[in-house]
């Protein structure tokens, strides 16, 4: 396989860098092919045999699009001199790719190159807006020429992929749904029902992926948390410590402020193996936080919130900057970063967790997008039942620039089943429900407990009351009542007739 550019960089100098989803190859065809996971290029425009780190680094720049963690990584490894950027960009002062690594070669080794010759040409965005989803071009670069527009800052952006599946999801007014949906069940009264349950069910759901009980306390707390989030308070180690507090209730599990040790996760077992990610070493963590929290508070002007909260959220999970608690964390965020935008009616949660339970096997790949190839970049050795040793390969530059667009792509997926399935389902059950009451309450008399049990009992069993549910209530009302209520809960939620009372036994 002949690589070119970013792929063929890592490869050829060892760096310990995560390689793009799209790495390109220099095969025998004709013209650029972008299919999926393939990108080939003829090798009359890929880097001759011969051709210098520098060639395919604007190589890179020019059909790749940017990857600060790699140049980062080349500088480093003492790969490209300053002189051989100098020499790249005085052959062409007025290209747009050369401009750009020569900005990206500042900004990585905090030298300034001399002995160049000005910049020509207009002002050139770092990230292609055709390639990427962007942001405001906050930093412009008079020397270079060049606006930084990136989703985050120059110290923390991960980058987000124009994909044909987020172009498409994206194109749907998500947000002017929910706002006439909750208008909607304003009027018909059933707003406050609908939050309730939206709250808890992003409440359980968030701590049963992690497999942990959401106990009364911990809930009560987890739900002022969230409906506090419209407040939209800027990230730091305060608030985000005060988060911790309120996730991990045990007084021996709160924490003072972010780790002073590493962490890992496991899969179980015993063995290096064992260890499916290591988060960024503690003494790099502080730096680490502080360029991930003034980036995620931009949160509030983002072109595409959506995909803001997503690295938000994505982002301070990788960092894992607890020992515990650093998941259900990260979920809230994502609330946060759309309350911070104002996109949702005051008050209103789109309960992602609940959907992102339902797939937690996408979750999960979605997560290892990155933390798979990361834990490649870190040497661990078992020493003794459960202490490991760690050693850092890469820079810390691969838990700044990553590509989020998988992450993206699933964060997007999960709020639209929120809404469609979570939000518009509950609303559609209660609806149903209070049908289903109100029409039983005609034809018979029970206590208002026994048929409100009834009705949820009939309804999850699709419409039928099971041999044993009508043994179970067999000495509190006659069995024509049975009758009556599987037919009305059928007609009152559309359920499909069926031909007997057998399912659930």
């Amino acid at each position: 396989m002949t690589w070119a550019g970013y792929r063929h960089l890592i490869e050829r100098y060892g760096l310990p860098c995560i390689a793009p989803a799209v790495p390109a190859q220099a095969q025998p065809v004709t013209r650029i092919l972008r299919d999926g996971d393939r990108f080939r290029v003829p090798q009359s425009v890929a880097p001759g045999p011969h051709a210098s780190a520098v060639d395919h680094l604007l190589f890179a720049l020019r059909y790749e699009g940017v990857d600060i963690a790699v140049v980062d990584a080349l500088a480093h490894a003492g790969a490209i001199s300053d002189a051989q950027v100098r020499d790249a960009v005085n052959a062409a002062p007025a290209s747009a790719f050369g401009r750009k690594l020569g900005y990206l070669w500042e900004l990585v080794t905090g030298r300034t190159i001399e002995g160049l010759q000005a910049a020509r040409g207009t002002y050139v965005d770092l990230y292609d807006g055709d390639m990427y989803f962007t942001g405001d071009a906050l930093v412009r670069s008079a020397k270079w020429r060049v606006r930084f527009n990136g989703l985050g800052s120059t110290a923390w952006c991960p980058t987000v992929r124009r994909s044909r599946a987020l172009e498409e999801m994206l194109a749907r007014e998500l947000f002017q749904e929910v706002t006439s949906f909750a208008e909607q069940a304003r009027r018909s009264g059933m707003l406050e029902r609908v939050l309730s349950w939206a709250y808890l069910a992003e409440t359980t759901s968030s701590y049963e992926i992690e497999h942990e009980p959401a106990s009364g306390d911990r809930a009560q707390a987890f739900v002022r948390a969230l409906q506090e989030a419209h407040q939209a308070m800027p990230l730091d180690e305060r608030y985000l410590t005060e988060l911790q507090h309120t996730i991990s209730t045990h007084p021996m599990r709160r924490e003072a402020g972010y780790r002073g040790q590493q962490n890992w996760l496991s899969r179980g077992g015993r063995g290096a193996l064992a260890v499916r990610y290591v988060p960024p070493a503690p003494e790099a963590l502080a730096p680490l936080m502080q360029d991930f929290c003034a980036a995620a508070n931009r949160a509030a002007a983002a072109k595409q919130p959506l995909i803001q909260a997503a690295l938000n959220s994505f982002g301070f999970v990788y960092l894992h900057p607890f020992m515990d608690g650093n998941g259900r964390i990260s979920r809230f965020l994502f609330h946060h970063a759309l309350c911070a935008a104002k996109v949702l009616p005051d008050g209103l949660i789109l309960p992602t967790s609940a959907a992102k339970q339902r797939d937690e096997l996408g979750y999960l790949a979605a997560l290892e997008t990155f933390s798979r190839p990361a834990r490649q970049l870190w040497r661990v050795t078992w020493i003794d039942g459960g202490d490991y040793a760690f050693e850092q390969r890469c820079r810390d530059s691969v838990y700044r620039y990553w590509d989020a667009t998988v992450q993206a792509e699933f964060s997007v997926r999960m709020a639209m089943q929120a809404m469609d399935v979570h939000l518009a389902g509950e609303a559609r059950f209660l609806s149903g429900f209070d049908r289903a009451l109100a029409e039983l309450d005609k034809r018979i008399e029970l206590p208002s407990q026994t048929l409100h049990k009834l009705v949820l009992l009939c309804h999850d069993n699709g419409g039928v009351l099971s041999r044993n549910r009508r043994k179970q209530f067999a000495g509190l009302m006659p069995p024509e009542y049975f009758d009556a209520v599987e037919e009305v809960v059928r007609e009152s939620f559309g359920l499909a007739p069926v031909g007997g009372n057998e399912a659930g036994e």
